[in-house]
């Protein structure tokens, strides 16, 4: 329908564990008439608003759309039956599997991402994940935590990316534990696909947002996208640390762990996200922010940069090339790249602020 927003559920009450969270709040000026879709997709809603195109040409789009991530979604699920968990059931058992190509070709663009976040994005750590309990739909987890001995256990025996083996059209591992959740890569790899549905139908204007991770394409009816970034230490929803203007095919994606989260014993918030290198939560960090060009980077980078914490913020957005990034820690102090920093507007003040010289560029 012309000039409306429609929300399809298309039975995905199922969420997938995303390390990407709602991070980022819309902020959209009036303009008429956009043509646009919801789906609740990978936990959150989806929405893709398209401008400055008839309907003959966006409702198909959308329709695409609509059926690709639906596919998606299926084959990703961590824990309701998917090809995803019929792979990792198999690689318990230390069974090759057929691979099926949504989940091979998400491995090739995670693989040199494993590499040069130092693997603190990794996909191997989906075992872990389901120690923690995270595979799940409700949150916030109020029940004890897992027995110390096993993630130690976990560590002792840690699974790594390269234990993967594919060879043609089947995938094996050579460590049982290792299982695979795509959480950390799903937004973007399913942005990534909208995109190119987008093109194949000839649309050149329009916002795709994934429970707040966003790719901008063209304008917004002339103008750029404008885009408030939501404060992790905020007291609502509505709170922003700052806005940001997207031009035609940026991408904002950010994580942050006060949606998805344990009850610590002292009241305070694990996060869902976990360092592979401790098997627990990773603490000190409030949100990230990156500023791409590719969703698939930004939506792991985003990830990486929580788990290393202010202490490896730098060297993170080094090792992964980004140009625009940010990290708020949780005791209010920011830490932000050149190029990102000025262009954030009505910045709000902060316990402290560092800016981090990574060039002119966002990348």
């Amino acid at each position: 329908m012309r000039g409306s927003a429609r929300l399809r559920t298309l039975g995905l009450a199922a969420r997938l564990t995303l390390a990407g969270l709602t991070g980022i709040l819309l902020v959209v000026a009036c303009s008429p008439a956009p043509i646009s879709e919801r789906l609740w997709l990978f936990g959150s809603e989806a929405r893709i608003e398209i401008r400055a195109t008839p309907a003959s040409r966006a409702e198909p789009a959308l329709h695409a759309i609509s059926q690709t991530l639906t596919d998606l979604h299926h084959a990703w699920h961590a824990w309701q039956d998917s090809d995803l968990t019929r792979v990792n059931a198999a690689l318990a058992r230390g069974e090759s599997h057929p691979l099926p190509e949504s989940i091979a070709s998400a491995l090739r663009r995670a693989g040199p991402l494993v590499t040069a976040s130092e693997g603190l994005f990794d996909p191997s750590i989906g075992g872990l994940v389901a120690l923690w309990g995270f595979h799940r739909s409700e949150f916030p987890i109020i029940e004890p935590p897992p027995d110390p001995e096993i993630i130690r256990d976990w560590l002792e025996h840690r699974p790594r990316f390269d234990d993967l083996r594919i060879e043609g059209d089947r995938i094996a591992s050579r460590n049982h534990r290792l299982q695979l959740d795509l959480a950390a890569i799903a937004e973007g790899l399913a942005i990534e696909r909208t995109v190119a549905i987008l093109a194949e139908h000839g649309i050149d204007h329009a916002l795709i947002s994934f429970g707040g991770d966003l790719m901008a394409l063209g304008s917004n009816d002339g103008r750029r996208w404008r885009i408030a970034l939501r404060d992790p230490l905020g007291n609502s929803e509505q709170a922003a640390l700052a806005w940001v203007e997207l031009s035609d095919r940026e991408v904002l994606f950010s994580s942050g762990g006060y949606q998805r989260y344990r009850v610590a014993a002292d009241g305070g918030r694990w996060p869902h996200l976990l360092d592979p290198r401790t098997g627990q939560p990773a603490l000190g960090s409030a949100g990230t922010v990156v500023l791409h060009s590719d969703p698939v980077v930004a939506d792991a980078a985003a990830t990486a940069l929580f788990i290393a914490g202010p202490e490896g913020f730098e060297r993170m957005t080094r090792a992964l090339g980004l140009g625009c990034a940010l990290l708020l820690d949780d005791r209010d102090r920011l830490l932000v790249t050149t190029a990102l920093a000025v262009r954030l507007h009505d910045l709000r003040v902060t316990a402290s602020y560092r800016r981090i010289d990574r060039g002119e560029h966002c990348g």
